[in-house]
């Protein structure tokens, strides 16, 4: 999988293009992106979810409770997220976002907002699950994924997934909740050149 609409450079200069019979990649954006760069076959097998991530019943209750998931991983988008959130949600006692990061991540830059919860530690799937369980929509703007996986998985528990679109093959899965969104220089040209 891939996340942009170049390769590296590292990655065409090395030959390891030239090595290898064929190319599975996850959905037909990185199928274009791939094509670009091999007159290789390329396939596409999407990922699946294994039994872990199965429907959730989740209590309805006085507070509606967002997600975001990735951080510290930049492309994820968590500060339009945020920024976002708290544009319609600042201050309310009705209305939270979690923020899970992993790597032991920490963001004292909110400590001061209320309504927003950070956790840093690395979770167990099943400690996945549960966190899942107890909110009610993941919010999810990335740049760009080679796939995205994380909305994959909370759609698996039954989670509302707001994702933006453009970069994989989920309108199927998340329909209205697809946010409209386009190719575009991104700021992670060095990792990622090209557009996200």
């Amino acid at each position: 999988a891939w996340e942009s609409t170049q390769f590296p450079k590292t990655w065409t200069d090395s030959g390891n293009l030239d090595i290898v019979d064929e190319f599975w990649v996850p959905n037909k954006f990185c199928k274009d992106v791939f094509k670009e760069y091999t007159d290789k076959e390329i396939y596409i097998f999407r990922h699946g979810l294994d039994k872990t991530f199965q429907p959730q019943e989740r209590q309805i209750t006085d507070t509606i409770k967002f997600i975001h998931i990735g951080y510290p991983a930049y492309r994820k988008n968590l500060y339009d997220t945020v920024n976002a959130f708290l544009e319609l949600y600042s201050g309310r006692k009705d209305v939270t976002l979690t923020i899970k990061g992993y790597e032991h991540v920490q963001l004292p830059e909110f400590d001061n907002e209320p309504n927003i919860n950070v956790i840093g530690e690395t979770y167990t799937s099943f400690e996945m699950i549960k966190l899942l369980k107890e909110h009610h929509a993941l919010i999810y703007p990335s740049w760009g994924e080679g796939f995205g996986l994380i909305p994959l998985q909370t759609l698996g528990t039954g989670m509302p997934s707001i994702v933006s679109g453009g970069w994989c093959d989920y309108p199927q899965y998340v329909g209205e909740l697809m946010v409209k969104s386009k190719l575009t220089h991104n700021p992670f040209s060095i990792t990622h050149p090209g557009f996200m």
